[in-house]
């Protein structure tokens, strides 16, 4: 509870049981001690962000300290809330909401994750592909330069491609949680974007084989 400490000056926090702690402070409305952001996001972060390294610490010996998870809720938690304040004023996201599904029979599905820290602006990103049954094939995860939450996604994205395309998938589904990220490589000709890694991204896809996008937000 050491990173729950170190942004809250409440002790009820840590009473009550399991179902009641997430419910109550998913709903919490209060900002929390970080920049002026919403505490639910703050906390919902905050717990995958924990899992997440969990999972890394178990697996392959991956160290953490909180000050590193803290940094990354916070990022994760202020994207979410510029991103929800912007749906709230074009009153409708940019891609539709499906929620997750499994691919179809033959197909692979590519989920990225990518992180900016708040210090330096350096970035993290990773994936994962599994086969329509959800049994993990391969993964990845790497440091990449100085970077905004929206490059760290394309990034991922694009890495992703490439080893999609090592391995011999015919057929990808890439799901991610960046609506923008999404927007920008299934627009009408992503070949002529602006952006140089939507251009090679545009390029990946429009090779021999079968590739789809889907958003699909964190959680769902």
């Amino acid at each position: 509870m050491g990173l729950f400490h170190s942004i809250l000056g409440s002790q009820h926090f840590f009473n009550g049981d399991h179902r009641h702690w997430i419910l109550t402070n998913l709903y919490e409305a209060n900002l929390a001690n970080a920049g002026g952001i919403s505490w639910s996001s703050l906390f919902a972060a905050a717990i995958w962000q924990i899992w997440k390294q969990r999972n890394e610490h178990t697996f392959h010996g991956t160290p953490h300290s909180s000050g590193t998870t803290l940094h990354r809720s916070i990022s994760w938690a202020k994207y979410y809330d510029n991103f929800a304040a912007g749906i709230a004023r074009r009153q409708k996201p940019i891609i539709e909401d499906k929620g997750w599904t499994e691919p179809p029979s033959g197909w692979y599905c590519l989920n990225t994750d990518g992180a900016v820290t708040t210090v330096n602006g350096a970035g993290k990103i990773g994936g994962v592909i599994r086969n329509h049954d959800g049994g993990w094939e391969i993964g990845f995860r790497k440091n990449i330069r100085s970077s905004t939450v929206l490059q760290a996604e394309l990034w991922g994205i694009y890495e992703g491609l490439l080893l999609a395309k090592s391995i011999g998938c015919a057929k990808l589904n890439i799901q991610s949680d960046i609506s923008q990220a999404i927007a920008l490589v299934t627009e009408v000709n992503p070949r002529r974007n602006q952006l140089s890694l939507v251009r090679t991204i545009a390029k990946l896809c429009s090779s021999n084989w079968e590739v789809s996008f889907e958003w699909i937000p964190r959680g769902g």
